[in-house]
């Protein structure tokens, strides 16, 4: 997966609308740094997405801040 890019959207159970502003939990994060992916690209609604560069997750490890959760 050297180098790939991943698509995220999180949609509702209940009709499908896109659930704004997720993210990785900490687990899943270091499944993506482990495998090489280089970017997630995460769809907030139909029209806005962010681009998270997968090094600013190592660089930036938000699970040594000692808060948990989504």
């Amino acid at each position: 997966m050297q180098g790939a890019v991943l698509y995220l959207c999180c949609t509702t159970p209940d009709g499908g609308q896109t659930y704004p502003g997720t993210t990785s939990c900490m687990m899943c994060k270091k499944l993506v740094i482990n495998a090489g992916i280089e970017k997630v690209v995460v769809r907030d609604d139909s029209e806005n997405y962010r681009v998270i560069n997968v090094s600013d997750w190592v660089t930036d490890d938000d699970s040594l801040s000692g808060k948990f959760g989504y």
